[in-house]
């Protein structure tokens, strides 16, 4: 595609280097002229040609340097591994995930720390445990902020600007300023050049000649138009008898006109009859000069050859170009959905690291407060629950923001169990002596986030942890006997969970027991042949 102003036939070359080549016609057309005994006229269009020649067959070398670098682009593009840049983006995405997101909910947790060791050290805690709590509402609602841009779809980058690729569909006011120049000058000359040559001429003549030049003016916008009309002109100042005078007009119209027409590449019927119409009435034409035919049909041919080669050198370089943009959109949807997919596991995961350690802090600062002074030794234990779980997940982010946490063991799990248990809620648990290695995290997040909700949601409720085999799965239910879903319904730890689940190809229900008093979720996991042993209580 080419910009606005910019038709694929045009030839725009830079000031400097137009100022570079009309400097050396002329050197090389006056070093002719005064080698051949000439005068003025035949350097000026001597000079005229040769500029003309350069101009032409410099495009045509850019041309080809263009193309060769397009396709050299593309190339390397096409050599892009994906899985290597999507790699690339999504360690790139996870450390600034790691430094924009984890800061704020580190510095609050870190904060609860430090409110634990004071707490601890005061003969009354209670201000501490006042203070925990408050933090823990803000480390909530920072989460909840957190997950929430983290989840945001991110906004596609425009592919580009709103009028790349549109062609004019008029002449631009270049191309009716230069048609204007080219009549005047081939009205000029159609007056002076045969009264040079004793020749006769009509006011006819000089009409048509100035209709003919003026056809330049479609030279980006329809050249194949403007070549069969300055053809057509031809014909008909020949047929009427009043014919076309040649001159320095023609290297603007005629060859710009064929030039633009071969260098677009206008095939087809259409484009082959523009081309012959226009160079055989032109020739035609020329037979009435035979001195000066040759370097009519040698000019016509430099410029469609000349044209013919920067057009295939376009045509190529627009095919690369192309494939190169069709490779950065391919490149561009894969690391999208790589980070995608980061983004949303790790939300995951810093929910399940916060969340657990903000509902526990939570419910034990509220513990501590109601039992001092009168059960001191409970509110100096719940201080103890909250210190363990802040050490616990400072630990996790801080695995969280180098890279992603370790695999788990079936020790973790228990000792998952015996923290909530710790803190004061009745679970029951039947658990395995081990766990399949492929499931044992997702096992942990599960029992982490259902225990979570019924800590914060089920308070003073029993909760029921059963890990089993079933066939080629693993099957967890996690229920408890409290007063229903209410917000453990909602927000983004069924959701994270659910896309846990459904990463490794397993099943979540969720909602109450038969027994419709309480919450249940039930998670489905499918291994391999590799077998888990009997539970233990």
């Amino acid at each position: 595609m080419h910009r606005r102003g910019s038709y694929p036939g045009w030839m725009p070359v830079r000031s400097r280097t137009t100022a570079l080549l009309v400097a050396g016609a002329a050197t090389a057309s006056g070093a002719l002229v005064l080698g051949a005994g000439r005068g003025l006229p035949e350097w000026l269009f001597g000079a005229a040609l040769l500029t003309f020649a350069l101009l032409v067959t410099h495009r045509g070398v850019v041309g080809i340097l263009e193309a060769r670098g397009a396709s050299a682009r593309a190339a390397a593009l096409s050599a892009v591994d994906v899985g290597d840049v999507a790699r690339r983006a999504v360690a790139a995405e996870r450390e600034r995930l790691s430094g924009d997101i984890t800061r704020r909910l580190r510095e609050l947790v870190s904060a609860v720390g430090a409110e634990v060791s004071a707490a601890r050290e005061a003969a009354d805690p209670g201000p501490g445990l006042a203070r925990i709590h408050r933090l823990a509402q803000e480390a909530s609602a920072e989460l909840r902020r957190q997950l929430g841009l983290l989840r945001r779809p991110a906004e596609d980058d425009p592919a580009g600007s709103a009028d790349a690729g549109v062609m004019s569909p008029r002449p631009v006011r270049a191309d009716v300023a230069a048609a204007a120049a080219a009549g005047l000058l081939a009205a000029v000359e159609a007056v002076v050049h045969p009264r040079a040559e004793g020749l006769p001429w009509s006011w006819g003549s000089v009409l048509l000649t100035a209709l003919t030049a003026v056809t330049v003016v479609a030279v980006r916008t329809a050249p194949a138009a403007g070549a069969c009309a300055a053809g057509a002109l031809y014909v008909a100042a020949a047929v009427v008898g009043a014919p076309v005078t040649g001159g320095f007009w023609c290297l603007v119209t005629v060859g710009g006109l064929l030039w633009s027409l071969t260098a677009a590449g206008a095939g087809g019927p259409d484009g082959a009859a523009a081309v012959v119409l226009v160079t055989g009435s032109v020739t035609a034409t020329g037979w009435r000069d035979p001195d000066n035919l040759a370097v009519l049909v040698g000019f016509e041919l430099v410029a469609v050859v000349a044209g013919l080669v920067t057009g295939r050198a376009r045509r190529r370089a627009d095919r690369s170009a192309r494939a190169a943009a069709d490779r950065r959109r391919s490149l561009a949807a894969a690391t999208s959905a790589a980070v995608a997919a980061e983004r949303g596991s790790f939300a995951r995961e810093v929910h399940d690291v916060v969340s657990h350690t903000v509902g526990v802090v939570a419910v034990q600062a509220a513990a501590g407060q109601v039992s001092w002074p009168d059960r001191p030794d409970v509110a100096r234990r719940t201080l103890d629950v909250i210190g363990d779980a802040v050490d616990g997940a400072l630990a996790e982010l801080e695995r969280l923001e180098v890279d992603r946490p370790a695999q788990r063991t079936e020790l973790d799990v228990t000792a998952l169990v015996d923290r909530i248990r710790a803190g004061g809620t009745r679970v029951r648990s039947v658990l395995p002596a081990r766990l399949p290695s492929s499931c044992v995290d997702v096992v942990y997040r599960v029992v982490q986030e259902c225990l979570t909700n019924v800590v914060r949601h089920a308070r003073g409720a029993a909760a029921t942890v059963e890990v089993e085999a079933v066939g080629s799965a693993v099957r967890v239910v996690v229920s408890d006997d409290g007063p229903g879903a209410g917000e453990a319904g909602r927000g983004y730890g069924l959701i994270g969970l659910a896309e846990r689940v459904a990463f490794v190809g397993g099943t979540l229900t969720y909602g109450p027991p038969p027994t419709g008093r309480g919450f249940r979720v039930t998670v489905v996991l499918p291994v391999a042949t590799e077998q888990v042993p009997e539970p233990v209580p």
